[in-house]
């Protein structure tokens, strides 16, 4: 537990769980929220820090998931003022100022400080290094915790993020592989610079995170220590979009445009969770790239899982790259959702969803 690590030196201690993405992260900074109040009882702080939203340093928004919060403190870049396009970044000026917001929220928290923010596993190796070499000169003992997941299935997790996403670019499938081909890399390089900026980081594996009773919030309190009869941990989040829902909104992304690239887009998307929330809950199983869809990771994916294999052992790579059929058809159930969904659905979108039913 990490309660039994805390030592009674005047160093204030620090918590950040770092990731990665489509690690349960939003579930757990769900749960930590709710259950607030318990873990002050077993002196963990977990602040709602006021950050910057549209401009300036906006004192009424107080989110959850602190990664905004990392990156307006660490980011060498932020996104311009009203764009969701991560195309559209412009230096950050608003370091300093959002560092001083942290440290005054703080002031009177005598408590461990508890940071959840998979925002950290992006950031670049020397940024890394700033946001460690800073907290250590406020006089924090860090402890940094971060959870992998095997790379295909979290792959298939980031793709399907990014192609129904609720906010930010939205993708075609096509689009996110190649810029993950561009990075040539997935989950490794990621861990690479955690390890550089922080040798003693503490990893774990999705795989054992998602198998306990509570799921990955379950998994991460115990963690901390707390005990689970006193807590409310029954809430999951982000379980992930059926096969069908990724690729169909892949498809509403290509006719429709994609990548933010102008206003009538960004207001088209903004409005689809309103207008056609069926889009999101087509039934299914859950997304996975199929063989023609992976085969060009296919080089990536055998380096990146040798690696974590090497490094972490069972749990943390693909024992083997098991994928979908080229051909994903729709059950009756899925088929008929779509039938009464989108039967009075716009031109386009009608279109789409008859020939999506025509081809599957």
């Amino acid at each position: 537990m990490l309660m039994d690590q805390r030592d009674n030196s005047m160093k204030k201690e620090l918590i950040l769980l770092a990731g990665l993405h489509k690690t349960g992260t939003t579930s757990i900074q769900r749960a930590c929220k709710q259950n607030k109040e318990i873990l002050e009882r077993y002196a963990y702080s977990y602040p709602l820090i006021k950050v910057q939203t549209v401009s300036g340093l906006n004192q009424n928004k107080t989110p959850e998931n602190h990664s905004r919060l990392i990156n307006q403190m660490f980011s060498d870049h932020r996104l311009q003022v009203g764009s969701t396009n991560h195309a559209d970044r412009i230096p950050n000026t608003i370091k300093e100022d959002a560092r001083k917001i942290f440290l005054q929220q703080l002031e009177s928290q005598p408590s461990t400080i508890l940071l959840v923010a998979e925002r950290i596993s992006t950031l670049k190796a020397h940024e890394l290094i700033d946001l460690r070499d800073w907290f250590e000169q406020q006089g924090f003992h860090i402890t940094l915790l971060c959870c992998i997941r095997k790379p295909l299935s979290w792959v298939s997790s980031m793709i399907g993020q990014r192609v129904c996403g609720l906010t930010g670019p939205r993708l075609r499938i096509e689009d996110v592989i190649q810029e993950f081909l561009k990075a040539d890399s997935l989950v490794v390089d990621r861990i690479k610079n955690i390890i550089n900026a922080f040798p003693s980081a503490e990893f774990y594996s999705f795989e054992d995170a998602a198998s306990h009773k509570f799921g990955p919030p379950g998994y991460f309190l115990e963690r901390l220590g707390l005990d689970l009869d006193q807590i409310n941990v029954a809430e999951r989040l982000n379980e992930g979009r059926s096969g069908h829902s990724v690729r169909i909104n892949s498809i509403v992304n290509d006719v429709f445009g994609h990548r933010l690239a102008s206003e009538k887009t960004v207001a088209f998307h903004a409005q689809l969770p309103t207008k056609y929330p069926a889009l999101f809950t087509i039934p299914g199983e859950k997304f996975t790239l199929q063989e023609g869809e992976v085969a060009p990771l296919h080089e990536t994916l055998a380096r990146e899982n040798e690696w974590l294999k090497e490094k972490f052992g069972k749990g943390y790579y693909d024992d083997e790259v098991s994928v979908g059929s080229d051909q994903s058809l729709l059950d009756d159930a899925a088929r008929e959702f779509l039938k009464k969904h989108f039967v009075a659905a716009g031109p386009r979108i009608k279109k789409i969803i008859e020939e999506y039913l025509a081809t599957h």
